[in-house]
């Protein structure tokens, strides 16, 4: 009977190390880790919207030069000092508006990036089956991670199919 006991509390100790070991083990491939970095850089929307972006700046870019050009042929002709004064702070404050509305741009572009960005990855992680994600973004949320673990292309090339 001891013997029985001794064999059957054996079995229940090997059963439950080798769950342990399968837990651990499937565990360990469903952590995986992106550089958040390289997606923002590498995401085809992202360089749709960064062309959009540019567009606009060269728009504003060529809107001012026009305001400074008219300012200049103003003082080539002689215009009164009053005009010119008013025109250059004209030019001012369009240059501040539309450097504000870049800014916001920018912001806004940048929000969608970035909520695509972590809606994709949600997503491929249901997809792959995986616990976790971690977003590696060199501000020391993940001081070292085995580049075997690395699926930063993977999750690129997932976004940028969509």
């Amino acid at each position: 009977m001891k013997s029985l006991l001794k064999y059957i509390g054996s079995l229940v100790l090997g059963i439950a190390l080798c769950v342990i070991a399968f837990s651990f083990l499937n565990a360990e491939k469903q952590i995986k880790y992106v550089s958040m970095t390289e997606i923002f850089e590498k995401i085809d929307s992202r360089l749709e919207l960064e062309g959009q972006l540019s567009q606009f700046e060269k728009e504003c870019n060529d809107q001012l030069q026009k305001m400074d050009d008219q300012i200049e042929q103003q003082e080539v002709d002689g215009a009164d000092l009053a005009q010119i004064n008013y025109l250059r702070n004209e030019l001012n404050i369009q240059r501040e508006s539309l450097s504000q509305e870049y800014a916001n741009k920018r912001a806004v572009f940048e929000e969608e990036v970035w909520n695509e960005i972590n809606s994709k990855v949600n997503e491929y992680g249901k997809l792959k089956g995986y616990k976790f994600i971690l977003g590696a973004t060199g501000d020391g949320a993940i001081m070292y991670a085995d580049d075997a673990e690395d699926i930063t292309k993977e999750v690129i090339q997932f976004i940028n199919q969509k």
